[in-house]
């Protein structure tokens, strides 16, 4: 099986399909480099654009759509304080929330080319230790990217 190299596109394509309205994903427009989620998405900061936002918009979609999670418990970009003095932050893609509110599931979104180079790195220095930050720990961890193979979305994750 070949690995597509247009998964970028194939992505774009798979999320304008998902979200044919434009009810979650309000603009996503890679001319101007803006994304912008639905109200009711507690977005902390304003979504960079770059690669690795492809890869969370379609999973923000797929939590979703197709796994019933309600927009209002996801959050995109929660930062913490990190370091001595908590001069430092670092941020979770997605945190996703139980029915009472609580941390249920961290989410650390790769592109698909640095999964595998950056995978020990956030699982340690990013996931778990952000996990530690939260006063109720989260149930899950979970590192996630997409693989494309033969212009098909498959995911990769580790949990």
């Amino acid at each position: 099986m070949k690995r597509n190299k247009m998964w970028k596109s194939i992505i774009l394509r798979k999320i304008q399909e998902i979200d044919k309205d434009k009810e979650i994903i309000k603009i996503f427009d890679e001319e101007e480099k803006k994304i912008k989620f639905s109200e009711c998405i507690i977005e902390h900061q304003t979504q960079n654009f770059e690669d690795e936002a492809y890869v969370r918009a379609y999973l923000v979609l797929k939590l979703i759509k197709f796994f019933g999670y309600p927009c209002e418990k996801i959050e995109l970009e929660k930062s913490y304080s990190i370091g001595r003095k908590s001069s430092k932050k670092a941020r979770v893609d997605i945190l996703v929330k139980d029915k009472e509110n609580n941390p249920f599931m961290l989410i650390e979104c790769k592109t698909p080319e640095t999964f595998n180079k950056e995978k020990d790195n956030a699982i340690k220095d990013q996931l778990f230790s952000l996990a530690n930050l939260e006063e109720i720990k989260p149930k899950y961890l979970v590192l996630y990217t997409v693989d494309v193979i033969e212009n098909e979305i498959s995911d990769n994750t580790i949990v």
